[in-house]
């Protein structure tokens, strides 16, 4: 597995949108597969986060990252995969 400091392709959006998804699919404990998880769809219409998996989620991109996250931030705006790692590439420590 790829770290934050890692470099190359680890700070790409692709490369961080697989970390997120690692991450997503251990915040729900199992309940979704990574195969099972569109980048583009709402985390929140498609049932892939409710609010434990939700701060769960996002404590690990805090953590693994250095990147605060807002929750409002992610239900309003960044609520897909890839607009996550988009944001998390743009500013991250």
């Amino acid at each position: 597995m790829t770290t934050a400091t890692d470099a190359g392709v680890a700070g790409t959006p692709d490369a961080l949108r697989d970390e997120l998804l690692e991450l997503l699919v251990e915040a729900t404990e199992g309940k979704f597969r990574a195969d099972e998880i569109d980048p583009g769809a709402n985390f929140f219409d498609y049932g892939y986060v409710d609010s434990l998996s939700g701060v769960v989620f996002l404590a690990g991109i805090e953590e693994r990252f250095g990147v605060e996250m807002d929750d409002m931030e992610v239900v309003e705006r960044l609520n897909t995969l890839d607009l996550l790692a988009a944001h998390v590439a743009e500013h991250r420590r």
